[in-house]
């Protein structure tokens, strides 16, 4: 333990054994700590590690409450796991291979178990209790010997979707994906439902899919704590979380580049809500950053090749994924946009056999769900808890994947696009503006009557802003104040020109919507306009002039207080222009140092130079119309800034 990095979840050990029935299921995306928690619940109860336990726990808090635990099974159960990502369901298999293989995996086990636990059970001979041909005929015996020799076992089945995930995903062989469930399914979790609460006292099972949960599953008996409130943070990380491990695992970095690193993580890696209800206090639950992409980040913070690789995507998106999701890809108003703005409304679909994933290219609440359980969706912010996107992420993601099928069925628009953008890098920002103002008003009020900054930064990224773009730029904005207090900001977009004139272009993005218009015509905060009330705003915000407009109210909600709150437009206009003079100033000074402002960017690096900065303060209106301001003459710099990525 002294050479490792732990994140303390041992305080969930506490809650789990509080309940009467010790007999949990929980779904996570892949390469989100499932089997790490397995490997320390495994270590907490197993009989063989008590001479362990002050070195794995007396750190730790429930090292620091031990005796005090219901149940008091510390260190006395043995401790079986089956970890089904060995069942290999390689293509071309046939089911008697299949079914030799499946035997494997659970023996494979259960030798392990006899071995380690012989002395405990009368020194059995593995070969009268390991059958080759009938893996289930071994469970069997196994646990006939443990409950005659008077112990209980902890029994854990890590991924235990894992054999048919790949199945269910292609949805091209349902056959073996039957067969394979009636030996998951029926036989071994029916094995397993029969044995509990002897000699199967604890009961601890993880996956991805909730796959095998039809009407008549043994695994129905399990207490499903994947959106249970009190078990949000059982896997993946929170804010103090990844602030505390990368401050260790990243000790030889000044506190001030640390902070820019864990607001860089927050921007991409975090915004997953596995709970799509309030909880009973009112306190809203931590967003969860994926525990994966962010350890990936900090170990390319240690090989400087990699360092400024911000954009990545968890491996469970392959090409056959993107194949069965393209009715998701191909509609940005119907699907992306509602997704990425929060107000995405979709069941969730509670059950995944071969014959639900096979309507995900026509089913556009499976494709979702598939998506949610995959990690690339997420239940949005209260009071709707609706579907979202949950960081930068995955909303660049799914927009790359849009692009794809829009340069496809779409030149037309994406030449326009690429030509707008070109007139905006010739100090020309009308075409561009008006471009994206038309893509706005061909969408439903549902598509971006919500829409967000980082969808508007987003959107431009993916279709108009294409080349030497970098979003979420992080500087030290005011060095003479603290974190938390203005000290660090982020670019939206930081255009870098490739002009011979060197004016890179630095735009700072805002968005009213229309609610929170509607909200300030009515001059009523908490009434809710109807959908033909927000159809004829939008249809006077057309045709407003800017000054019009300019004249404007709007309410916006406040997450702390969950108040709305009023403002105008005016109001807005002022505090986003005097962000963005402070950003000018920042990157005009180059690298921010331990007392000055600056860059505090890997994906930048500033040579001397002189080059010169432009701003545009744009400004979407209820998603319907676009303001632009241009935030005065360019300023020069003495530096010349390169993209490094």
């Amino acid at each position: 333990m002294a050479d490792m990095l732990v994140v303390d979840k041992t305080m969930y050990i506490e809650k789990l054994e509080a309940q009467r029935s010790y007999q949990y299921i929980l779904l996570r995306p892949r390469r989100w700590g499932k089997s790490t928690f397995v490997q320390m619940l495994a270590a907490y109860y197993d009989v063989e590690e008590a001479h362990r336990f002050e070195a794995y726990f007396s750190q730790l808090h429930i090292g620091r409450k031990a005796g005090s635990i219901p149940g008091h099974d510390r260190n006395a159960l043995l401790v079986l796991i089956f970890d089904f990502s060995e069942f290999n369901v390689g293509n071309g298999q046939t089911v008697a291979q299949l079914e030799a293989e499946y035997h494997r995996m659970i023996n494979r086990a259960l030798k392990a178990f006899l071995a380690k636990y012989g002395h405990l059970l009368n020194l059995p001979k593995p070969e009268a209790y390991i059958k080759p041909d009938d893996s289930i005929q071994s469970l069997n015996l196994i646990l006939n010997l443990v409950a005659k020799c008077s112990h209980r076992v902890f029994l854990a089945v890590d991924g235990y979707d894992a054999p048919v995930s790949s199945l269910l995903l292609s949805g091209n062989d349902e056959g073996k994906f039957h067969f394979i469930s009636t030996l998951i399914k029926d036989k071994f979790f029916g094995v397993i439902k029969r044995r509990v609460p002897a000699p199967i006292c604890k009961y601890w099972v993880t996956g991805v899919l909730p796959a095998f949960r039809d009407v008549t599953s043994p695994l129905l008996s399990l207490t499903d704590i994947s959106t249970r409130p009190e078990y949000h943070g059982i896997c993946g990380l929170t804010q103090n979380e990844v602030e505390a491990y990368a401050q260790s695992y990243l000790h030889d970095l000044p506190l001030q580049q640390l902070n820019a690193i864990t607001l860089q993580m927050r921007f991409w890696y975090n915004g997953h809500i596995f709970c799509p209800n309030e909880p009973s206090d009112g306190v809203p639950l931590p967003s969860l950053f994926n525990p994966r992409l962010v350890f990936e980040y900090l170990e390319m913070l240690k090989t400087p090749s990699g360092a400024s690789r911000l954009y990545q995507v968890n491996d469970v998106v392959h090409a056959s994924i993107l194949d069965a999701f393209s009715i998701v890809w191909g509609s940005i108003e119907t699907n992306l946009l509602p997704a990425m703005n929060g107000t995405l409304q979709i069941d969730l679909q509670p059950h995944f056999g071969s014959s639900e994933v096979a309507q995900a290219k026509t089913n556009t609440r499976i494709a979702w769900s598939l998506l949610y359980y995959l990690g690339i969706m997420t239940h949005g912010d209260p009071p709707s808890f609706w579907l979202k996107a949950p960081n930068a992420t995955t909303r660049k993601f799914m927009l790359d994947q849009a692009k794809h099928v829009v340069q496809q069925t779409d030149t037309e628009f994406i030449q326009a696009a690429a030509e707008s953008y070109g007139s905006f890098l010739r100090n020309n920002p009308t075409p561009l503006i008006d471009s994206f103002e038309r893509f706005l008003q061909q969408k439903s009020v549902r598509s971006v009557g919500a829409i967000t900054e980082a969808v508007i930064q987003n959107l431009l990224e993916a279709f108009w802003f294409t080349s030497s773009c970098l979003s979420g730029l992080c500087l030290v904005a005011d060095s003479t104040k603290q974190k938390g207090s203005g000290r660090f900001g982020f670019v939206d977009l930081f255009v870098r020109s490739s002009q011979a004139n060197r004016s890179h272009t630095v735009v700072e993005l805002k968005s009213v919507t229309l609610l929170g218009l509607a909200k300030g015509a009515m001059n009523n905060g908490d009434r809710d306009p109807s959908a033909r009330e927000l159809e004829l705003l939008r249809q006077a915000l057309r045709s407003e002039s800017e000054v019009e407009l300019m004249e404007r109210e709007f309410f916006w909600y406040e997450k702390e207080t969950k108040k709305w709150r009023l403002s105008s437009m005016k109001t807005l206009k002022v505090t986003a222009t005097q962000q963005m003079v402070k950003y000018l100033e920042a990157l005009r000074l180059g690298h921010a140092t331990e007392h000055t402002s600056g860059i505090l960017d890997d994906r930048v690096w500033c040579e001397k130079g002189s080059d010169s900065l432009v701003g545009h303060l744009v400004m979407c209106v209820g998603g319907t119309r676009l303001l632009h301001w241009k935030a005065g003459p360019p300023i020069l710099t003495e530096w010349s800034y390169k993209v490094v990525g």
